[in-house]
């Protein structure tokens, strides 16, 4: 029996099925080989102990689709945007939303190098979060990981009780404790 709902998880997996690519985050079954850690894959400097990882979980089946990084990407980007029209349109109906501008938000990690960003945009692009599959989209843009966190840490404050203890120009630390990756 296949799952049609991803469900009512907080946070989906970024994984994709190795042969069935219309298998995608929850709805991947737990015996299913899954391409998993992919965007780390679009960092060129892969040595270490993160490319051991990586070697291990490497699932090159010749019936497979394209394994190459920004193919598997926008794959699964693009399942993660048809979710999000069809929750849109259910949630404000399509003669809302879909007349209002959009700014696309993509965070990456911090020491990501300017390839693996541009792959990144690519990827997005070639999933559909784009100006002709999307007219309202205004712009894209990128952000660290820690900045967003960082940015969401503020915005999450004001008004809170905490509010009065966080003044401008006072200091603090992100840690961006993520799957695979520490930024601080």
């Amino acid at each position: 029996m296949r799952q049609t709902k991803i469900g009512t998880k907080e946070k989906i997996p970024s994984e994709i099925a190795v042969l069935d690519r219309t298998q995608w985050g929850a709805l991947i079954a737990p015996n299913v080989q899954r391409h998993i850690w992919t965007k780390l894959l679009l960092e060129d400097s892969q040595n270490g102990e993160v490319d051991k990882i990586l070697k291990e979980l490497s699932l090159n089946d010749r019936r497979a689709p394209s394994t190459k990084p920004l193919d598997i990407i926008a794959e699964y980007l693009a399942h993660v945007k048809a979710h999000l029209l069809k929750n849109l349109d259910n949630q404000y109906g399509p003669e809302l939303w879909r007349t209002l501008p959009i700014t696309l938000v993509v965070t990456v990690p911090a020491v990501w190098s300017d390839s693996a960003k541009d792959t990144t945009l690519k990827a997005i692009n070639k999933a559909g979060f784009n100006k002709s599959e999307l007219p309202e989209l205004k712009r894209t843009v990128l952000a660290t990981e820690p900045e967003a966190a960082a940015i969401y840490t503020i915005q999450s404050l004001r008004g809170s009780v905490q509010d009065s203890q966080f003044a401008i120009g006072d200091g603090f630390v992100v840690c961006d404790m993520g799957g695979g990756t520490v930024d601080l």
